[in-house]
């Protein structure tokens, strides 16, 4: 739908809603493919103008992980682009980039990136010493949770203990 202006959507809207045209006699009539004018309409009918205004190349990280998500949970590809108001081709991107694991979505855009490491995030090429400082953080997190571990181990013991000792007191 991209190489069509919002005016030829908004005539292929009229003509669907005026005169009751099938998606085929549209396509026809406009020179489309059919599953164009199909997710056209139905996209007009989910979200109105905006369908013809603008569809969402970009969302949040939240919306991303919903938008995969649903597509593993069975729904299709299509139905989903028609549903969050985008293309069914930025959907295959986004699942090429983060897979199943959606969880490795970034948080938040990192400005600096190159092109090309946007296009393949596996590809971002750490300096060594990035890696030193990466390997240094990741070390003084684990000691804070093998840190965290053990005083909840020593918290748990100690409620035992005094619930242990409240337990004697009734008997």
């Amino acid at each position: 739908m991209a190489s069509y202006t919002q005016d030829q959507k908004r005539e292929i809207i009229k003509w669907r809603i005026e005169k009751g045209l099938s998606t085929i006699k549209l396509s026809k009539k406009f020179g489309m493919n059919v599953e164009s004018v199909r997710q056209l309409i139905h996209r007009y009918e989910l979200h109105g103008e905006k369908a013809i205004t603008q569809t969402y190349m970009d969302y949040k990280v939240e919306d991303i992980i919903k938008i995969i998500s649903e597509v593993y949970e069975g729904s299709s590809k299509v139905a989903v682009a028609i549903k969050y108001n985008t293309v069914p081709g930025r959907i295959n991107k986004r699942i090429k980039m983060y897979g199943k694991n959606v969880y490795n979505c970034p948080k938040e855009r990192n400005k600096e990136r190159t092109k090309s490491a946007m296009s393949n995030p596996k590809k971002v090429l750490l300096t060594d010493s990035d890696k030193d400082l990466e390997i240094k953080k990741l070390k003084e997190e684990k000691l804070e949770l093998e840190a965290e571990v053990e005083a909840l181990k020593k918290l748990r013991a100690l409620v035992l203990q005094r619930n242990a000792r409240q337990l004697k007191k009734k008997q």
